[in-house]
């Protein structure tokens, strides 16, 4: 009987295959999910609410914020392994990433080296995902880790406590 397959096996020592997911679905729904973000805010008077609801959208909007620098920082990570950031002529990822995102340079850098790190540190990544590290958070942790891969689980106990 053939064995059922996951997508992620190796068909060559060179060539992974991994399943793709519905790019233009994936965009589609991302952007849906900021112009109804834009509608929100732009409906959003703060001198309306009492200072408990600002306070809980003060968490709300940091978990957004978290989980969407987790997505950016993923997908960064993957234009700056492939020559795309270069259609537009910039000279290097990091350039490409800091005039996209309108950040400097060095974080630039800092995100695409979060990336980069992330790769083999699943718990990390997992909580960065979930909203429960921020971009600097993660950065930290892996760049640590990375020096001492046992360090991860402390030193997510710390970043998340």
């Amino acid at each position: 009987m053939p064995r059922a397959t996951t997508g992620f096996e190796k068909i060559t020592a060179d060539v992974a295959v991994t399943p793709t997911c519905d790019d233009a679905g994936m965009v589609r729904s991302v952007r849906a999910l900021r112009e109804k973000l834009g509608e929100l805010v732009a409906e959003f008077d703060p001198r309306l609410v009492d200072a408990r609801t600002a306070r809980d959208l003060v968490e709300e909007f940091g978990a957004i914020e978290r989980m969407a620098a987790a997505a950016r920082t993923l997908a960064a990570g993957r234009v700056a392994t492939t020559r795309v950031w270069a259609d537009e002529g910039d000279r290097s990822a990091a350039h490409w990433l800091a005039r996209t995102t309108g950040t400097t340079v060095g974080d630039a850098v800092a995100t695409l080296e979060t990336a980069r790190h992330l790769d083999g540190f699943e718990a990390t990544e997992a909580a960065f995902r979930a909203g429960d590290l921020s971009l600097a958070q993660a950065g930290a942790i892996t760049k640590a880790a990375a020096a001492d891969p046992h360090a991860e689980g402390d030193l997510l106990a710390v970043a998340t406590t």
